[in-house]
């Protein structure tokens, strides 16, 4: 969350990648 871009865009990205954050290596695709 370090670079401005999609990831401020509303809070269907933030919702997302929290379930992704939930799954076994889905945190790095989160934060990718």
């Amino acid at each position: 969350m370090k670079t401005v871009g999609p990831l401020e865009i509303g809070g269907q990205t933030k919702a997302a990648a929290k379930v992704r954050s939930e799954t076994p290596g889905g945190k790095m695709e989160a934060e990718g």
